[in-house]
């Protein structure tokens, strides 16, 4: 893609760099352009094109330990917790209805059953077996270790013995609380992300659409990754900066801009516009370590459409594909409007972006 066009960009082409005719950085083709003004190097605009780097690192000044460029796009692959369920896989059952550690809840002659064959690892799997009304059948149990402002990572496999049967997954009482998912007759990965804003969370599966069929889930993991390594940050020196960002992203994972942060290495304030690439973007705030769902703004996913978040004293607004989501929304916490560090989020390491840039408003 022509991103000089697209982002209105004045450049001309040297040798595989773009090279401004003004202040900032610009990065491409593996090379870097500098701007200098009074004698100083000014932070802004900086521009990153992945699609003209070479594999390896983000390029300076963007700092993400856990994040690299490959393939002409940048990726994280966040450090992750331990398991924060117990018996995932359902190896252990304690009767043939009833999974150790889990909670099964089911009405009408839906039942939860211990599968020996049609599993994806191990010996076993978990079966719900939905009776000709539809009635429910849950599987929950509450992760262990929560702590307010953790980000929960729930993921796992699953499929129907029919086409076109669906569960919810749910991380109960958080945000995003739960999505549908239609798995189809095989195998399929599933994730879903949510951030603790409350510590009453339950992993719970659902069925939801099942009549007169079976579910079947093996292999569910809920963990917590460290929340620095979930962003690729910069120091721009304006609470003020454009930040965007282009994103294609895999459903049920956050990825987008984190801006106005205190600090990369422990983040504690900061805002955060986030897609999961199911029609909504959420701006979320974090205060003092504790995250606030600010609003659910609508926008219909389009792979590498970018993403932008403007600020203008206290007011905030977010951009997708060109247009405004929602209305501005105003967020005037002191610990985080005056902040200067932006950059890059993701929970997923098959989520990519291809662009990055930040601008003096």
């Amino acid at each position: 893609r022509d991103h000089g066009k697209r982002h209105g960009r004045s450049a001309r082409d040297r040798g595989g760099v773009a090279m401004f005719l003004g202040r900032g950085l610009v990065l491409g083709g593996g090379e870097r352009g500098l701007f200098l003004r009074g004698g100083r190097t000014s932070a802004l605009p900086l521009i990153i094109d992945f699609s003209t780097l070479p594999d390896g690192a983000l390029p300076s000044p963007l700092l993400g330990a856990t994040w690299l460029v490959a393939s002409g796009v940048a990726k994280n692959t966040p450090t992750l917790s331990a398991e924060k369920l117990s018996n995932p896989g359902f190896e252990s059952w304690t009767t043939s209805t009833n999974a150790a550690n889990w909670t099964e809840s089911v009405a009408g002659t839906s039942t939860i059953n211990q599968e020996t064959s049609v599993i994806h690892g191990g010996a076993n799997a978990a079966r719900m077996d939905i009776d000709a009304s539809n009635n429910v059948c849950e599987l929950s149990q509450a992760p262990a270790s929560q702590s307010l402002g953790d980000i929960l990572i729930t993921s796992g496999w699953a499929k129907s013995s029919v086409a076109a049967k669906s569960f919810e997954v749910r991380n109960n009482n958080q945000s995003l609380e739960g999505r549908t998912i239609t798995p189809g007759t095989s195998y399929v990965e599933f994730v879903h992300t949510s951030a603790l804003i409350s510590l009453s969370s339950t992993t719970r599966l659902i069925s939801v659409a099942g009549t007169s069929a079976s579910l079947y889930f093996d292999d569910i993991s809920t963990k917590v990754p460290t929340r620095s390594t979930l962003m690729a940050t910069f120091d721009s020196g304006n609470n003020n900066a454009i930040i965007k960002a282009d994103w294609t992203s895999r459903m049920g994972a956050l990825t987008g801009i984190v801006r106005n942060l205190d600090s990369a290495s422990n983040p504690q304030n900061f805002v955060l516009a986030v897609m999961n690439a199911s029609g909504s973007i959420i701006l979320f705030k974090w205060v003092a370590g504790t995250p606030t769902r600010v609003a659910t703004l609508a926008a219909a996913y389009v792979a590498g459409a970018t993403l932008e978040v403007r600020k203008s004293g206290n007011t905030f607004s977010v951009y997708y594909n060109g247009a405004q989501a929602g209305t501005d929304q105003t967020i005037s916490d002191a610990g985080i409007v005056n902040n200067t560090i932006h950059g890059l989020f993701s929970t997923d390491p098959t989520s990519q972006c291809d662009f990055f840039s930040a601008a003096a408003a």
